[in-house]
Protein backbone atom coordinates (compact mmCIF):
# COMPACT_ATOMS: atom_id res chain seq x y z
CA UNK A 1 0.00 0.00 0.00
CA UNK A 2 1.35 3.42 -0.93
CA UNK A 3 2.19 5.69 2.00
CA UNK A 4 0.20 8.84 2.56
CA UNK A 5 1.73 12.10 1.43
CA UNK A 6 1.00 14.74 4.04
CA UNK A 7 0.16 18.24 2.89
CA UNK A 8 1.54 20.99 5.15
CA UNK A 9 0.53 24.62 4.76
CA UNK A 10 3.05 27.38 5.48
CA UNK A 11 0.84 30.37 6.32
CA UNK A 12 2.25 33.87 5.85
CA UNK A 13 0.42 35.65 8.66
CA UNK A 14 1.44 39.18 7.61
CA UNK A 15 -0.34 41.21 4.96
CA UNK A 16 1.57 44.42 5.67
CA UNK A 17 3.40 46.06 2.76
CA UNK A 18 6.35 46.17 2.69
CA UNK A 19 7.02 42.97 4.61
CA UNK A 20 9.76 40.40 5.14
CA UNK A 21 7.43 37.37 5.26
CA UNK A 22 8.06 36.08 1.69
CA UNK A 23 11.84 36.09 2.22
CA UNK A 24 11.52 34.35 5.57
CA UNK A 25 9.14 31.80 4.06
CA UNK A 26 11.78 30.90 1.47
CA UNK A 27 14.35 30.68 4.25
CA UNK A 28 12.12 28.34 6.28
CA UNK A 29 11.52 26.18 3.18
CA UNK A 30 15.28 25.88 2.63
CA UNK A 31 15.88 24.62 6.16
CA UNK A 32 13.25 21.89 6.21
CA UNK A 33 14.57 18.35 5.76
CA UNK A 34 13.83 16.75 2.39
CA UNK A 35 10.68 14.68 2.15
CA UNK A 36 11.41 10.94 2.30
CA UNK A 37 10.45 8.77 -0.64
CA UNK A 38 9.55 5.78 1.56
CA UNK A 39 7.06 5.44 4.44
CA UNK A 40 9.82 4.90 7.01
CA UNK A 41 10.92 6.55 9.24
CA UNK A 42 8.43 9.22 8.16
CA UNK A 43 5.90 9.51 5.40
CA UNK A 44 6.40 11.84 2.41
CA UNK A 45 5.15 15.39 2.71
CA UNK A 46 4.77 18.56 0.70
CA UNK A 47 4.92 22.13 2.02
CA UNK A 48 2.77 24.70 0.25
CA UNK A 49 2.75 28.43 1.00
CA UNK A 50 -0.56 30.05 1.94
CA UNK A 51 -0.20 33.82 1.58
CA UNK A 52 -3.03 35.72 3.26
CA UNK A 53 -2.55 38.46 0.68
CA UNK A 54 -4.03 36.00 -1.82
CA UNK A 55 -7.09 35.57 0.42
CA UNK A 56 -8.72 39.00 0.99
CA UNK A 57 -11.21 37.93 3.65
CA UNK A 58 -13.42 40.86 4.75
CA UNK A 59 -13.21 41.76 8.42
CA UNK A 60 -16.99 41.66 8.75
CA UNK A 61 -18.19 38.29 7.46
CA UNK A 62 -21.76 38.00 6.17
CA UNK A 63 -22.07 34.35 7.20
CA UNK A 64 -25.35 33.95 9.15
CA UNK A 65 -24.09 31.09 11.33
CA UNK A 66 -21.14 30.91 13.73
CA UNK A 67 -18.65 28.36 12.31
CA UNK A 68 -18.67 26.22 15.47
CA UNK A 69 -22.42 25.60 15.04
CA UNK A 70 -22.13 24.20 11.53
CA UNK A 71 -21.91 20.40 11.20
CA UNK A 72 -18.41 19.49 10.01
CA UNK A 73 -19.87 17.10 7.43
CA UNK A 74 -21.78 19.97 5.82
CA UNK A 75 -18.69 22.01 4.93
CA UNK A 76 -17.84 23.87 2.80
CA UNK A 77 -21.30 23.94 1.17
CA UNK A 78 -22.96 25.15 4.39
CA UNK A 79 -21.27 28.53 4.05
CA UNK A 80 -23.28 31.10 2.13
CA UNK A 81 -20.40 33.22 0.82
CA UNK A 82 -18.30 31.94 -2.10
CA UNK A 83 -15.11 33.37 -0.59
CA UNK A 84 -15.73 31.54 2.68
CA UNK A 85 -16.44 28.29 0.84
CA UNK A 86 -13.19 28.60 -1.11
CA UNK A 87 -11.19 29.39 2.05
CA UNK A 88 -12.82 26.47 3.85
CA UNK A 89 -12.04 24.00 1.09
CA UNK A 90 -8.45 25.21 0.84
CA UNK A 91 -7.71 24.94 4.57
CA UNK A 92 -9.51 21.59 4.83
CA UNK A 93 -7.16 20.17 2.19
CA UNK A 94 -4.14 20.47 4.50
CA UNK A 95 -3.05 18.00 7.17
CA UNK A 96 -0.93 20.41 9.26
CA UNK A 97 0.22 24.01 9.35
CA UNK A 98 3.27 26.17 10.00
CA UNK A 99 2.25 29.71 10.97
CA UNK A 100 4.99 32.18 10.01
CA UNK A 101 3.94 35.03 12.26
CA UNK A 102 5.42 38.47 13.04
CA UNK A 103 4.88 40.32 16.30
CA UNK A 104 3.06 43.64 15.95
CA UNK A 105 2.88 45.85 19.05
CA UNK A 106 3.33 42.92 21.43
CA UNK A 107 0.83 40.68 19.65
CA UNK A 108 0.08 38.80 16.44
CA UNK A 109 -1.46 40.43 13.33
CA UNK A 110 -5.22 40.90 12.99
CA UNK A 111 -5.11 39.32 9.53
CA UNK A 112 -4.33 35.83 10.82
CA UNK A 113 -6.93 36.04 13.62
CA UNK A 114 -9.54 37.04 11.06
CA UNK A 115 -8.53 34.22 8.72
CA UNK A 116 -8.70 31.71 11.56
CA UNK A 117 -12.08 32.92 12.82
CA UNK A 118 -13.75 32.43 9.45
CA UNK A 119 -13.59 28.69 10.16
CA UNK A 120 -13.50 26.17 12.99
CA UNK A 121 -13.79 22.50 12.04
CA UNK A 122 -11.24 22.91 9.24
CA UNK A 123 -8.54 23.60 11.86
CA UNK A 124 -9.48 21.28 14.69
CA UNK A 125 -7.27 18.33 15.54
CA UNK A 126 -4.53 19.25 13.09
CA UNK A 127 -0.87 19.66 14.10
CA UNK A 128 0.50 23.20 14.09
CA UNK A 129 3.83 24.97 14.54
CA UNK A 130 4.23 28.72 15.08
CA UNK A 131 7.46 30.26 13.75
CA UNK A 132 7.65 33.85 14.93
CA UNK A 133 9.82 36.81 14.05
CA UNK A 134 10.27 40.37 15.26
CA UNK A 135 12.62 42.74 17.02
CA UNK A 136 13.23 40.24 19.81
CA UNK A 137 11.96 37.12 18.10
CA UNK A 138 8.22 37.68 18.37
CA UNK A 139 7.77 35.41 21.38
CA UNK A 140 4.83 37.32 22.84
CA UNK A 141 2.91 37.18 19.58
CA UNK A 142 3.76 33.49 19.23
CA UNK A 143 2.47 32.67 22.71
CA UNK A 144 -0.80 34.46 22.04
CA UNK A 145 -1.32 32.66 18.74
CA UNK A 146 -0.49 29.31 20.35
CA UNK A 147 -3.25 29.96 22.90
CA UNK A 148 -5.74 30.57 20.07
CA UNK A 149 -4.67 27.42 18.22
CA UNK A 150 -5.06 25.36 21.36
CA UNK A 151 -8.54 26.79 21.74
CA UNK A 152 -9.25 25.39 18.29
CA UNK A 153 -8.07 21.98 19.61
CA UNK A 154 -5.08 21.96 17.32
CA UNK A 155 -2.05 19.92 18.40
CA UNK A 156 0.62 22.59 18.76
CA UNK A 157 4.38 22.03 18.82
CA UNK A 158 5.70 24.22 21.64
CA UNK A 159 9.13 22.78 22.32
CA UNK A 160 11.51 23.95 21.07
CA UNK A 161 10.13 27.44 20.44
CA UNK A 162 11.21 28.98 17.12
CA UNK A 163 11.66 32.73 16.81
CA UNK A 164 13.83 34.82 14.48
CA UNK A 165 15.01 38.02 16.15
CA UNK A 166 15.90 41.18 14.24
CA UNK A 167 18.37 43.05 16.43
CA UNK A 168 20.85 45.83 15.84
CA UNK A 169 23.60 44.57 13.56
CA UNK A 170 23.59 42.00 10.80
CA UNK A 171 20.05 40.71 11.25
CA UNK A 172 18.62 44.23 11.60
CA UNK A 173 20.03 45.00 8.14
CA UNK A 174 18.43 41.82 6.86
CA UNK A 175 14.98 42.98 7.94
CA UNK A 176 15.38 46.30 6.12
CA UNK A 177 16.56 44.52 2.97
CA UNK A 178 13.74 41.99 3.15
CA UNK A 179 11.11 44.69 3.48
CA UNK A 180 12.63 46.47 0.51
CA UNK A 181 12.48 43.35 -1.64
CA UNK A 182 16.28 43.07 -1.86
CA UNK A 183 18.18 39.80 -2.35
CA UNK A 184 19.17 38.15 0.93
CA UNK A 185 21.32 35.39 -0.50
CA UNK A 186 24.53 36.14 1.37
CA UNK A 187 22.79 36.56 4.71
CA UNK A 188 20.71 33.41 4.44
CA UNK A 189 23.63 31.34 3.17
CA UNK A 190 25.69 32.27 6.24
CA UNK A 191 25.64 29.06 8.31
CA UNK A 192 26.56 30.99 11.45
CA UNK A 193 23.59 33.32 11.08
CA UNK A 194 20.63 32.39 13.31
CA UNK A 195 22.43 29.10 14.07
CA UNK A 196 20.33 28.20 17.12
CA UNK A 197 17.11 29.08 15.35
CA UNK A 198 18.02 26.87 12.39
CA UNK A 199 18.47 23.89 14.69
CA UNK A 200 15.28 24.66 16.62
CA UNK A 201 13.23 24.90 13.42
CA UNK A 202 14.34 21.47 12.20
CA UNK A 203 13.65 19.93 15.61
CA UNK A 204 10.20 21.52 15.82
CA UNK A 205 9.35 20.48 12.27
CA UNK A 206 10.26 16.88 13.07
CA UNK A 207 7.91 17.11 16.04
CA UNK A 208 5.21 18.32 13.67
CA UNK A 209 5.79 15.27 11.45
CA UNK A 210 5.62 13.01 14.51
CA UNK A 211 2.25 14.50 15.46
CA UNK A 212 1.00 13.85 11.94
CA UNK A 213 1.73 10.19 12.44
CA UNK A 214 0.56 10.12 16.07
CA UNK A 215 4.09 9.34 17.22
CA UNK A 216 5.63 10.68 20.41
Amino acid sequence: MASKTYKIGLILCSTRTPRSAPHLASFVHSLLPPSPSTPTPTSPYTVETIDLLDWPLPLHTTEPTVPTRLPAASLPSAYTNATTRAWSAHIASFDAFIFLCPQYNWGYPAAIKNAIDYLFHEWTGKPALVVSYGGRGGGLGRDQLVQVLKGLRMRVVEDPPVGFAFQEGKDWGMQAKAEGGEDLGELLDDKGFWAEQRVALVQAFNELLALLQNVG
